[in-house]
């Protein structure tokens, strides 16, 4: 049926995976101070190897393209990435080699640390400032930025139209 054809006739179908093997990252699981200057640190301190989990992505893109002249082309598109909202670490606090804890208030001698320095609350407002905070903001993807600092971009779904003259 020429109908059809007609439809057909400049669409477009795409997709793309991506597939990295989980990547290196290194762990220090010491009462060493590793948010403060690496100037200060040992050259000789010893790190973990750990290996990140795999990273698994699909993106989907769907366009048509309608000519209305020779001068004239107007593109509408519907562009997802992440289509599967796969959730892929990217980084892990050093001092635990995961993505949810620092290691510092789960840690008895850094803890014990902290509440002698600023008394018996400073573990709670340190989770709310540097744990939870960061999961909710730098935690995940960056929006603001476009950079992932923990996690690859989240299920993000686009829709446009582009005009060619």
């Amino acid at each position: 049926d020429s109908k059809h054809i007609l439809f057909l006739n400049r669409f477009g179908i795409s997709a793309r995976m991506i597939y990295n093997d989980g990547r290196l990252a290194f762990h220090r699981a010491s009462n060493v101070n590793l948010e403060g200057d690496a100037r200060d640190r040992s050259p000789n301190q010893y790190f973990d190897v750990l290996f990140l989990p795999s990273f698994f992505q699909i993106n989907l893109k769907i366009d048509k393209t309608f000519s209305f002249s020779n001068l004239l082309n107007l593109n509408i598109y519907f562009d997802v990435i992440n289509l599967f909202d796969a959730s892929n670490v990217l980084e892990v606090f050093v001092r635990t080699g995961n993505d949810f804890d620092d290691g510092v208030i789960t840690n008895p001698e850094l803890r014990q640390q902290l509440i002698n320095t600023y008394g018996e609350i400073y573990p709670e407002i340190y989770s709310a400032i540097r744990l939870d905070y960061k999961k909710q903001t730098l935690g995940s993807y960056n929006q603001q930025y476009g950079t992932e600092v923990f996690y690859g971009p989240p299920r993000q779904i686009r829709f446009g139209i582009r005009l060619e003259y």
